[in-house]
């Protein structure tokens, strides 16, 4: 009976001292853990230039854990010694990199090869990429950013390696995007690059709907100088717009209505709370107090903004003649009162072939 009794004491201990073993053997084991992974630094360029990718993506290979480049190409991640790191980026070869004992991994990255072989639009005519020896981003139609843009540029924010394209203004309709392409070259000149839209230099990008744009190639290195003169200093953004097809009538419809709202701020007190807190607490000053409750914020602002645009576009001809002609209706209005735009643009693109 003696046996038994302590042969029951000693289970009624076993699950506490299995716990306290546990308890004991995870901390050795997440802190062997934490030996073997490494903080991963360096850098991604551009194998052509050096120039350094902003936004690339780097990924543990297996995982969902990644990160990206900032604007200096730099990244941060934290992986373990037998981990792979898979580097990509638009337009570019997929890198992979097993870390090993390596803390720095510096990843210069190459161009595909289908993107080698686009038609790219130089200040001179059309040739294939491969064959072009200066710095020349180019941007199809199927890249583009998708949404509702108020000029062209919305489209490629973000695409192009070295190219800054923001707009500090955006509740406001009449803002316009700022870009800068080869970085700032002059303290009292304009900094943005040369616009060409269909050949025709200086253009304004204003005036032509982003719907209607078919490819953006953009003119890097100083070889766009030797091309244009001075006004390519700051580098060049080439647009082509839509053409229509031989054969082919086509009739396009689209239509966006989009809303703003005004950010969510500190709640004020009313006049009428300001009042009772001036006569609680301040009592003498009641005298500057006046009976006025105006809501300021709500007479300079909108509750709900709403902007909509249009645009029919129509296309169709032969092989010795073909047009595509738009035409594009935009009303934007802004959080402010009073703050609105309204722009009706007409465009049409006419190739009459005279002679075979």
């Amino acid at each position: 009976m003696k046996k038994l009794f302590e042969l029951e004491r000693y289970f009624r201990w076993l699950p506490v001292l299995a716990i306290l073993s546990i308890l004991i053997v995870l901390p050795k084991l997440g802190s062997a853990q934490k030996k073997d992974e490494l903080i991963i630094k360096g850098i991604v360029t551009e194998a052509t230039n050096n120039s350094p990718l902003v936004g690339a993506t780097i990924v543990i290979k297996g995982t969902q854990t990644g990160t990206s480049t900032n604007i200096n190409g730099e990244y941060t991640i934290s992986a373990y010694k037998d981990a792979i790191l898979v580097f990509s980026f638009m337009g570019y070869e997929t890198f992979e990199v097993t870390i090993g004992n390596q803390s720095t991994i510096d990843v210069k990255m190459n161009e595909s090869r289908q993107t080698l072989d686009e038609i790219v639009v130089i200040g001179y005519g059309a040739t294939l990429k491969k064959e072009v020896t200066g710095a020349i981003a180019s941007i199809k139609e199927d890249d583009f950013n998708k949404g509702v843009y108020s000029d062209a540029l919305g489209l490629i924010q973000g695409k192009v390696a070295g190219l800054s394209i923001r707009k500090p203004n955006g509740a406001d309709p009449q803002a316009s995007y700022e870009i800068i392409l080869r970085g700032t070259n002059t303290l009292t000149s304009g900094q943005g690059p040369l616009i060409i839209i269909d050949g025709v230099a200086g253009a304004d990008i204003k005036n032509v709907n982003f719907q209607e744009v078919n490819s953006v190639d953009i003119l890097k290195d100083g070889s766009a100088a030797a091309i244009y003169g001075t006004r390519g200093t700051n580098g060049v953004v080439i647009i082509t717009t839509k053409r229509a097809r031989s054969g082919e009538s086509k009739m396009e419809y689209s239509s966006q209505v989009t809303g703003q709202v005004a950010p969510r701020g500190v709640r004020t007190l009313t006049a009428d709370e300001f009042r009772t807190a001036i006569e609680t607490y301040a009592p003498e000053k009641i005298g500057n107090i006046y009976e006025a409750d105006t809501d300021w914020f709500a007479e300079v602002t909108r509750s709900l903004p709403i902007s909509h645009r249009h645009n029919l576009s129509m296309s169709g001809g032969s092989e010795g003649f073909n047009h595509r002609t738009s035409f594009n209706i935009e009303n934007s209005t802004g959080l402010l009162r009073d703050n609105e735009s309204s722009r009706y643009l007409f465009r049409t693109n006419i190739v009459q072939k005279a002679f075979e």
